[in-house]
């Protein structure tokens, strides 16, 4: 049995794909996953019951979740629609728990960034595709070939 505690927002793809990284590659213990839509919520359960052992995580679902909820776990990640993020980060930090999301929306990460300044607590927003990875390797291409300027886009959106 794994180390660590986390608690996904969201169970669409992006949320499956990540509990099931998190299972299997990030020393999981116990996975909290807190999905409100029950049809949603039923059909992760049963794709990610086929993906890996369920007795090598503990793995719970639930329609929401309060600071109490997640207080005890390591990290809490969102794969939830951006809008909510500002709440969860609130949640984070009444919680004392570091913060992750995928991100997408420059005006949540504006707010993101002014709770987290008043905070010790790790919050790290735009760590989806893109922003995100996209950046990473874009920084890296841009070191190795000492590139002056860097245009990332995803999706063909700028």
């Amino acid at each position: 049995m794994g180390r660590y505690r986390y608690v996904v927002f969201g169970a669409g793809r992006q949320g499956t794909a990540a509990i099931h990284d998190l299972a299997l590659n990030c020393d999981a213990r116990e996975i909290k996953v807190v999905e409100p839509d029950a049809a949603r919520a039923k059909t992760a359960r049963a794709r990610l019951e086929k993906l890996f052992d369920k007795d090598a995580v503990a793995l719970s679902f639930l329609q929401a979740a309060s600071v109490s909820d997640v207080e005890r776990s390591d990290v809490l990640l969102s794969c939830a629609p951006y809008a909510v993020n500002v709440g969860l980060t609130r949640m984070a930090l009444a919680a004392d728990v570091p913060f992750c999301d995928l991100g997408g929306n420059p005006e949540t990460v504006a707010e993101q960034e002014k709770l987290a300044a008043k905070s010790k607590t790790a919050i790290v927003p735009d760590c989806g595709v893109s922003p995100g990875l996209s950046n990473i390797l874009a920084v890296h291409c841009a070191r190795a070939h000492g590139a002056d300027e860097v245009h990332v886009r995803c999706g063909g959106l700028p």
